[in-house]
């Protein structure tokens, strides 16, 4: 479970989601990022790569990541929108 998100929410996030979600806490290595997703090396490159083209995260140093203003805001929008559906049920 991604540390302060709730277990529903956790659960439905994809891959980039949980990158994004990780990485609203601060700069992660891949390492980090690996750990605290949970995802495979493979999975996590290939949804960083998306994210960095999509300009949601950006590379900030040799192995580091960082969550930009776009990406906080789709991540906002992402857990908001879920959040929605659940409490509407």
């Amino acid at each position: 479970m991604l540390r302060g998100l709730p277990r529903q929410v956790s659960l439905v996030l994809s891959p980039a989601g949980k990158i994004l979600y990780v990485l609203s806490y601060g700069i992660k290595s891949a390492e980090e990022l690996l750990k605290e997703t949970g995802l495979s090396r493979n999975t996590l490159y290939y949804h960083l790569k998306d994210l960095i083209n999509l300009g949601y995260v950006i590379k900030v140093g040799k192995g580091k990541y960082a969550i930009t203003g776009k990406g906080k805001e789709t991540l906002s929008k992402i857990i908001k929108e879920f959040s929605y559906s659940i409490s509407s049920r």
